[in-house]
């Protein structure tokens, strides 16, 4: 089982809401903002995003060649350092606050080429701690194999689910990994916090985050007609 392989669309633009599908009328151009790339290897690009105005995800307009950007992703080439740690440290309490144990077996979907969580629980002895990610060498974290060691207790998504161009599909998909009384973490930044008039401000602004999803986004009940 491969779950959300690299994604390939024959459009070109993102006009519509992936959460609600909203319909953006693209002659709308008072519905775009600019910003900067704020990766350094990309810093002197600019793309541009819009608002869903029903349930306030934000969408990256023009689809980009994800290959090209990822390979000079900062976080693929990070190292377990002690600011990593740390991170590393904050997830693992919100895990164990939901009752995370050494004989729980855990996912990291999209890991990285690193999998620095996968690391930072296995030296805590966590050993059933597994990391996979689309983008990833099948050498390191890409090989799909790891997706039969059959349903995990916890499933985490930390800074993924921006990434994905359906959410809906790939936490379906997820879903049916998850044993029955299992736990998927989504951690992600909250689009209702993005100020869009800010483009000095680009903390999160990067043609690989694909939808920036609001808390409303993520609990929304179904597709609009």
């Amino acid at each position: 089982m491969q779950l959300q392989p690299k994604q390939v669309n024959t459009n070109k633009q993102r006009l519509e809401c992936v959460i609600c599908h909203y319909h953006l009328d693209a002659n709308d151009k008072s519905a775009f903002f600019t910003f900067p790339c704020n990766v350094r290897a990309f810093i002197g690009e600019k793309f541009k995003v819009w608002r869903c105005p029903h349930c306030k995800t934000i969408h990256c307009l023009d689809r980009v060649d994800l290959d090209h950007y990822y390979a000079k992703y900062p976080l693929s080439q990070a190292k377990l350092t002690q600011g990593y740690r740390s991170l590393c440290s904050n997830v693992y309490r919100q895990l164990t606050k939901h009752g995370f144990s050494k004989t729980h077996s855990l996912l990291d979907y999209g890991c990285g080429g690193n999998g620095l969580f996968v690391q930072y629980f296995r030296e805590r002895g966590f050993t059933n701690s597994y990391g996979y990610d689309p983008y990833a060498s099948e050498d390191s974290f890409g090989n799909p194999a790891v997706l039969g060691h059959g349903q995990f207790d916890y499933i985490l998504l930390h800074e993924v689910i921006e990434h994905v161009e359906d959410p809906n599909a790939l936490l379906s998909q997820l879903n049916s990994l998850l044993s029955s009384k299992g736990y998927i973490l989504i951690t992600t930044p909250n689009a209702a916090n993005i100020d869009l008039n800010r483009p000095d401000l680009p903390d999160h602004y990067n043609p690989v985050h694909v939808p920036w999803l609001s808390r409303w986004g993520i609990l929304f009940p179904a597709p609009l007609s």
